[in-house]
């Protein structure tokens, strides 16, 4: 028997397992937290996201350097934290290119996705033992 029968089965076991497609509409909030190993070291990335397109990007490294990244809408922030309160931070706009690029790798989330399941077309094709949604 084939594991994966069609991406719409697939889809329909995973948001089944999560409560139903009602207990995820009613989600108005995500967070999560992320322990990255980098050459540099380890940093810890926490994700907020509410209702409406909001996002937030808190990035702390082990040697306290922290990176704050909002996104709203089309237009985003990015806002680096010095190590000591005597460095002045740093503060730039996102173009809207780097803006669409973080909104996009926030969908990849598998709740995020789930809960939007219903807004794509997906399918899933076969390549090197590997199924792919899209």
């Amino acid at each position: 028997m084939d594991l994966i029968v069609d991406a719409g089965y697939l889809v329909d076991r995973c948001i089944e397992s999560l409560g139903g497609r009602t207990a995820l509409q009613n989600i108005s909030s995500f967070y999560s937290r992320t322990e990255l190993s980098t050459p540099q070291g380890k940093s810890y990335l926490d994700t907020y996201r509410a209702a409406g397109g909001l996002i937030r990007f808190e990035e702390r490294t082990e040697e306290g350097l922290l990176t704050v990244t909002i996104i709203s809408g089309l237009s985003g922030i990015e806002q680096i934290f010095p190590k000591t309160p005597s460095e002045a931070s740093q503060k730039k706009s996102l173009c809207s290119q780097e803006v669409e690029q973080i909104r996009r790798s926030v969908k990849l989330y598998p709740r995020n996705f789930l809960i939007h399941a219903d807004e794509y077309s997906y399918a899933l094709s076969k390549m090197d033992n590997t199924y792919i949604l899209h």
